[in-house]
């Protein structure tokens, strides 16, 4: 059985009959995979015969918790075959207020877990002797607690034989020490670790497929971690002071992030790398970082210069930054051969030329999206347990600029489709064919020296909610069209433009103030008219221009309604 206590003292606030029949149907689940992997529950519960310290531990266990709709009722049945036991514990998210782990740890080390999650709980681990015990354990995760150094290596000598998956992210760690030859995730990531890498080279890390070290103060060569550990398949060590790529070998690495580091120079071969990220190193304009990427699967790359055949041998990119390099010349033909494009982000270089007249190619972003989230909340809280309880749990995550901003994406990444090519020194028209982008939510063009109108009939761009188009040399009058933009919630036009501002109920929230902290939408207009801006419209204009009353109120429908999405997760 799986318990998740997000909020272990006051379990009754998740009191919705619904939301507890989502569970049931989630621990079916669970159930039935691990049947489908040749694990049958009940004939293993047959075998089982409880000692009665067992059963004493559940039942203090349940004395711990507060069970309005009777999940845990059956412990307490007197032939304790029936009990519904669980393998699966979350504890994650409560705060005991740097206290010491709760009483009832007692009882925890003498369950039959094999995954147990501690992490942001702001407790100090004082005492490592309860995990000893927990000899079937697998996963464990301590995320986001005190564990001080003298425990760190307590802890070390006290991991249950069989655990694959050790979790200590954000623990202030400072030393590293590990005995366990049957580990095949260890995150440390966002610790205090210093120095040059430890030695990987050895029977300790030999079964390690994940290891993730980023957002530490690590500094030397990444060349022995790539060297001894053959069965690697994600390497996550960004944000530390590391050089040195070089390889020998072939690596079978599926994901990569050696973003901010000091690395230059070749990669080895990786044939098999479908996620990589090497921004803000020390590549510069040359071919060599890329020569050895042949992959037919690398869907994300964060980096430095790209070769001209792209598109042809890099077809299945997803997400492709080239954000704040030094990187000049023109945006090559064979981006419109990228049809998988989500994020295209080539901002911050000085890359000069016209924009393509070819993207209606990247057909991802022409097409409805294929993703759904039915589930809501616990459909991601399920999917994300899984993949936590196979060990792969990266996921692609990347900073993108939004709404006059940049944030880092990692839950709703897949959502966005974004071309970002702010910036730089592109000149000639906005290509009319990028309103055939139904798709896009947020295209920045801005700070370039682009000429010419804003295409008429960009009102195609119906999932627009982001529009940056500043400091260009556009003219002309704003299309009418873009009334009919009722997601449209981030709009900066400062250029050259004159007329009226188009009424509807979407543009008339844009005033010198719409957004605090955010550049102004129509400022820098000197020939625009209308209420948002000093100048005043003549009356016939004003006739000519009257709102439609019926779509000011679907267009206040859609606000409330991009609001709340906003709300729940952007």
């Amino acid at each position: 059985m799986f318990v998740s206590c997000s909020n272990l003292m006051n379990l009754k606030t998740m009191s919705s009959r619904r939301l507890f029949q989502l569970l049931d149907l989630f621990l079916r689940l669970l159930l039935l995979i691990k049947f489908a992997n040749g694990f049958n529950l009940s004939a293993r519960e047959d075998r089982i015969l409880y000692k009665d310290k067992e059963r004493q531990a559940q039942l203090e266990l349940k004395q711990s918790l507060v069970d309005d709709h009777g999940l845990l009722s059956s412990w307490g049945i007197h032939d304790c075959c029936q009990w519904k036991a669980f393998e699966f514990l979350y504890l994650s998210g409560n705060d005991f207020r740097g206290s010491q782990f709760p009483d009832f740890n007692g009882s925890l080390s003498r369950l039959r877990l094999e995954f147990l999650d501690l992490s942001g709980n702001n407790y100090s681990v004082i005492s490592f002797d309860w995990l000893y015990h927990l000899s079937f354990l697998k996963y464990i995760d301590l995320s986001s607690n005190h564990v001080e150094e003298n425990n760190w290596l307590k802890l070390v000598n006290k991991l249950p034989l069989h655990l694959e998956n050790l979790q200590l992210r954000s623990c202030g760690l400072h030393g590293f020490s590990l005995a366990s030859s049957k580990l095949i995730v260890l995150a440390l990531d966002g610790n205090q670790l210093t120095g040059p890498l430890p030695n990987f080279c050895n029977n300790a890390f030999m079964s390690l497929e994940e290891l993730d070290i980023s957002h530490n103060r690590f500094n030397g060569t990444v060349t022995e971690i790539l060297g001894c550990l053959s069965r690697l398949k994600h390497l996550l060590a960004s944000q530390n002071s590391m050089e040195d790529l070089l390889s020998p070998n072939t690596l079978f690495i599926t994901k990569m992030d050696l973003s901010s580091n000091m690395f230059d120079g070749s990669l080895p071969l990786l044939p098999y790398i479908n996620v990589l990220n090497l921004a803000k190193n020390r590549f510069t304009g040359s071919l060599d970082p890329f020569c050895k990427i042949t992959s037919k699967y690398l869907t994300f790359l964060e980096s430095g210069n790209i070769p001209a055949w792209i598109g042809e041998n890099l077809s299945s990119l997803v997400f492709l930054s080239l954000q704040a390099n030094d990187f000049n010349g023109r945006i090559l033909a064979n981006f419109c051969w990228l049809a998988h494009m989500q994020i295209l982000d080539q901002s911050e270089n000085n890359i000069s030329g016209t924009i393509p007249s070819c993207l209606n190619n990247l057909t991802a972003m022409a097409q409805k999206r294929v993703y759904t989230y039915g589930g809501g909340q616990i459909f991601e809280y399920v999917i994300g347990f899984l993949f936590r309880r196979t060990g792969y749990n990266y996921v692609e995550k990347a900073r993108v600029r939004w709404k006059g901003n940049e944030y880092e994406y990692e839950r709703y990444l897949g959502l966005f489709k974004v071309i970002d090519l702010s910036s730089n020194e592109l000149t000639g028209e906005i290509p009319n064919d990028i309103t055939s982008l139904f798709e896009l939510v947020a295209p920045n063009l801005s700070r370039n020296g682009l000429t010419g109108l804003i295409p008429h009939n960009i009102n195609q761009l119906k999932q627009l909610e982001s529009l940056n188009l500043l400091e260009n040399h556009l003219s002309g009058r704003i299309p009418v069209t873009m009334a009919d933009l009722t997601f449209l919630s981030y709009l900066d036009l400062y250029n050259k433009l004159l007329g009226r501002i188009p009424s509807s109920t979407q543009l008339q929230t844009f005033d010198a103030l719409a957004f605090v902290g955010n550049a102004l939408a129509f400022v820098g207009n000197q020939a625009l008219c209308g209420f948002q801006v000093t100048v005043q419209c003549t009356e016939d204009d004003t006739n000519m221009n009257k709102p439609d009353h019926n779509k000011l109120e679907n267009g206040d429908v859609f606000k409330k309604w991009f609001y709340a999405r906003m709300r729940v997760g952007f």
